[in-house]
């Protein structure tokens, strides 16, 4: 060993220093750069030299550069934020249909049902102003009702759609996404050297990480990195990406056109792809339980408000009798029978009166009998047997048109008619002598034939005949809080009740549920962040020692040049 093997020694230290502090600058420069991991040198001793029975050191060497990662608490945090953006999608669904709704303020859902029933009351309070007025009124409150519930369901149905886009848009982002990635298992392959190379390239693997930050966000999936250094990303045990390979996919639809359910799968196979978890998970929730779960609800509310207002409206009668009447709803075939004619809600066995006059003198009171027993003892009713028994009342005229409907006029202008004591529903079910119309939150209105104070002679206020009392305004009133049979007991302000605390209920708990996620990914971030970012005063640390061991080692070279110059000047 000469003083020239002791500056080749030097010469490595100065080297693998110079190596270390390019290092370290380069996680100084990117300690603000997002998805940049902490890179480190490390170092080894240099191979030794033999000399006589001696092994003498050459300093030492860089062995590899790596990045500073944790493997396992990078797939919890992904986990982690997967989960959290899917929480968060669905927590604010919860709170944008609440803002539908609404509640607490002046112009919500329960404030238009209040007055609407508070002013069908007014009606039956003689002071309460001019009679055709309030009456007049009364329609407008329930256009408004209804009017405010088809606002909600088209905002809900907005909702719905912006998160049908947001999944299309993601599928697109995903395919992008699993084809980077791939093409940066190729590279990271080529510059690593598969699993014979020891250090990371470090640009491209903090880049394809953010590529699986993102696709992780999307989709719930397994990430693997293999030997080569490629990763392989499954989703639900099925391979997206494997090193070099991927597979698209695409979004399959089914059901009807305007609404239709959507679902991932992959293109080669058309197999299904099992999410768990993110932003498509998060977005399919959201779409198809919690903002289709609120419009089913808010539809059986609205179905049953339908329903239940006009089987009890059906049964009065306005200041005057009608000349002419054709039903709102229609039939698919007015030879089936009335339960299975394609009416949404479907009437009973029983039966219903009508009542004939010409001028003021009484020409027919018919009962018109529904058949719908299930016995077979008889056939059951269609629209064309009631019709026919409704022709055959003196006075009257009854038709069947080509849509479907049903058609009552008097033979005369002299001559009106009033229904009255309905068991079979037939008249709500039809759309006679109704005052919503529709199916639903989606098409409830009130009737036009109500409409306009021209109109509001027709309000069937009375149960004892045209100009009657207000019995029925009584009995309608209190609709507001009778308990129904078909709502199981409740009442019509109770089951929109229950809607309004199911929606809110389910809201504070997808809050906490969000919350709670978020705070786990944040701690988990941190964690990641202690282990993998750069920290300046680290950096600083390690700066300042690799300067000092390459200071030491120019003093070695020093001194070494001086003992040269000393034997050369012998």
């Amino acid at each position: 060993m000469s003083l020239f093997g002791t500056l080749q020694t030097s010469s490595n230290t100065l080297q693998a220093m110079q190596i270390g502090l390019q290092v370290v600058s380069n996680n100084i420069a990117n300690a603000n750069t997002p998805g940049f991991i902490r890179e480190k040198a490390n170092f080894t001793p240099a191979p030794i030299q033999r000399l006589g029975s001696l092994n003498i050191g050459l300093g030492v060497m860089v062995d590899s550069i790596t990045q500073v990662t944790d493997n396992f608490l990078a797939d919890q945090l992904r986990n982690a934020s997967s989960d959290r953006v899917s929480a968060d999608i669905q927590n604010n669904a919860y709170k944008g249909l609440e803002q539908l709704l609404g509640e607490l303020s002046d112009s919500d859902l329960s404030t238009a049902l209040t007055e609407f029933f508070g002013s069908i009351e007014d009606t039956v309070n003689p002071t309460a102003g001019d009679a055709m007025s309030v009456r007049n009124l009364a329609v407008l409150e329930g256009s408004q009702l209804a009017d405010e519930i088809r606002r909600i369901e088209n905002r809900a149905k907005d909702l719905r759609d912006s998160y049908d886009t947001q999944i299309t848009q993601s599928v697109g982002q995903i395919n992008q996404l699993t084809e980077q990635i791939a093409k940066l298992n190729v590279q990271i392959t080529q510059v690593e050297g598969g699993s014979a190379g020891k250090s990371d390239a470090g640009a491209l693997r903090s880049t394809r990480q953010q590529a699986v930050n993102k696709l992780t966000e999307l989709v719930s999936a397994t990430v693997v990195e293999q030997p080569s250094g490629g990763l392989s990303i499954a989703v639900g045990g099925e391979f997206l990406v494997f090193e070099g390979q991927r597979r698209d996919v695409a979004l399959e639809t089914s059901g009807v056109a305007e609404e239709a359910q959507s679902q991932l799968i992959f293109v080669d196979t058309g197999k299904e792809l099992d999410i768990r978890s993110g932003r498509i998970q998060g977005l399919s929730a959201a779409r198809d339980v919690i903002v289709d779960g609120f419009r089913e609800s808010l539809n059986d509310f609205a179905a049953t408000m339908i329903h239940e207002f006009n089987l009890a409206y059906s049964q009065g009668q306005g200041l005057e009798g009608f000349k002419t009447l054709t039903s709102v709803e229609n039939v698919d075939d007015a030879s089936l029978a009335l339960d299975a004619a394609g009416l949404a809600f479907a009437p009973k066995h029983g039966s219903f009166e009508i009542a004939v006059k010409n001028g003021d003198a009484p020409v027919a009171n018919s009962t018109i009998r529904i058949n719908l027993r299930e016995d077979g003892s008889e056939p059951k009713s269609t629209l064309a047997n009631i019709a026919a028994q409704i022709n055959a009342v003196e006075g009257l005229n009854a038709s069947v048109n080509s849509e479907g409907r049903l058609i009552i006029e008097g033979q005369s202008d002299e001559v009106s008619f009033t229904f009255a004591k309905d068991t079979s529903g037939f008249l709500a079910s039809i759309g006679l002598n109704t005052f919503f119309t529709g199916s639903g939150s989606i098409d409830m209105s009130v009737n036009q034939e109500l409409s306009g104070i021209r109109n509001a002679d027709k309000l069937a206020l009375s149960l004892d005949g045209p100009g009657g009392t207000t019995r029925n305004a009584t009995a309608l009133a209190s609709l507001i809080d009778k308990p129904l049979d078909s709502l199981d007991g409740a009442s019509i302000t109770e089951r929109y009740d229950q809607v309004v605390n199911e929606l809110a209920q389910n809201s504070t708990v997808a809050g906490s549920v969000a919350d709670g996620l978020g705070v786990f990914e944040a701690t988990l971030a941190n964690e990641f962040q202690a282990v993998s970012g750069v920290n300046i005063d680290e950096e600083a640390i390690e700066m300042i020692s690799l300067q000092r061991i390459y200071q030491a080692t120019a003093r070695v070279i020093s001194t070494i040049q001086e003992m040269l110059d000393t034997l050369v000047n012998l």
